[in-house]
């Protein structure tokens, strides 16, 4: 859950260092919503109360393009909807796989 680390960053670039050449990172995570209020909510309450009341996660991280980013070539990766709890809105969440390079020599 890269939701709640504090430098997403950081992490994937050890995750990149340990992984393997040709090996595999598996993610699930929420992600920041496309819809452009929903994304305005995501940040207001990143910049707010969320971190502090959920053990430093964050809603509002676009973690498909940081792990790319950090390297990783995503494989596969499927963006649905889901909400822990009837009262709470969906949150748009990811599942998918990304692969380390293999080196060519």
């Amino acid at each position: 859950m890269l939701c709640a680390v504090p430098d997403q960053s950081s992490a994937l670039a050890e995750l990149y260092r340990v992984i393997r050449p040709g090996g595999e990172l598996r993610f699930y995570d929420h992600v920041i919503a496309h819809s452009a209020w929903e994304a305005r909510f995501q940040k207001l309450a990143d910049a707010t109360f969320w971190p502090h009341v959920a053990g430093g996660c964050h809603l509002a991280r676009d973690t498909t393009s940081a792990i790319e980013h950090a390297g990783f070539v995503i494989e596969t990766c499927q963006r649905f909807p889901f909400s822990p709890a009837p009262l709470l809105p969906a949150d748009p969440h990811i599942l998918g796989t990304a692969r380390r390079p293999a080196r060519h020599e």
